[in-house]
């Protein structure tokens, strides 16, 4: 009981904490309310979504202001030939409080899939045309990211704070949430098992992932 106790007095603190590095446009910054970043305000935005379903306490004007953020980045964003990853996890974001465009999300599985440069933001947009009940594309953006995972190079560098084994670990959540590809999901558990097991050094997202989306798989694998 003291754990949970703990545990939750933790999560309320990071909550508070979060709110404090809001910009009064809604996005988050790294060391403070300034140079929003659109990656790490959706990484936010689902931190926040995460606990409020949860059932812990979330101020909603603020977290609304993130949510409409993330809104006029996704309507008045402009074209791009590689990359995608602050849009794609924006989306994901949106979706999952209904509020995405699903006309967006449609046209960037049928036209600009290759273009988005990582697994994570691929599947994504695959667990957010999910949520909204577009399986075909879905499946379709999930297929691509599992593909681009067997070819990504770890030693690019990364504007989204990532690596191949968080990437690994995230899609391994989606796809355990999502349901989407679950007949891969004991082929995901292994690889990102051994993958894991030869980092000496582990960042605090490969660290959560890893432990959420791997306890997911497993209840997902078991149910099959």
């Amino acid at each position: 009981m003291s754990n949970d106790v703990e545990i939750r007095a933790r999560i309320d603190g990071a909550i508070a904490r979060v709110f404090e590095m809001q910009d009064s446009a809604g996005a988050f910054g790294i060391w403070g309310p300034s140079d929003g970043d659109i990656w790490l305000t959706s990484y936010v935005t689902d931190f926040l979504t995460r606990a409020k379903e949860a059932g812990y306490a979330v101020r909603q004007q603020p977290f609304n202001r993130a949510l409409d953020r993330l809104q006029n980045f996704v309507s008045y964003a402009q074209d791009f030939e590689k990359g995608g990853e602050g849009r794609a996890y924006a989306l994901y974001a949106l979706a999952r409080n209904g509020r995405a465009p699903i006309g967006e999300l449609r046209y960037y599985v049928d036209t600009k899939l290759d273009a988005f440069a990582t697994p994570l933001a691929q599947a994504q947009l695959a667990a957010a045309l999910s949520m909204l009940g577009d399986q075909p594309r879905a499946e379709r953006a999930m297929a691509a990211a599992l593909e681009l995972m067997d070819e990504q190079d770890e030693a690019e560098s990364r504007r989204d704070y990532g690596t191949g084994v968080r990437d690994g670990a995230a899609v391994l959540t989606l796809v355990a949430e999502s349901g989407v590809a679950k007949p891969v999901l004991p082929r995901l558990l292994d690889v990102l098992a051994k993958a894991y097991g030869k980092k000496t050094y582990t960042s605090t997202q490969e660290q959560a992932l890893d432990a959420v989306g791997g306890a997911r798989a497993r209840r997902r694998s078991q149910d099959a």
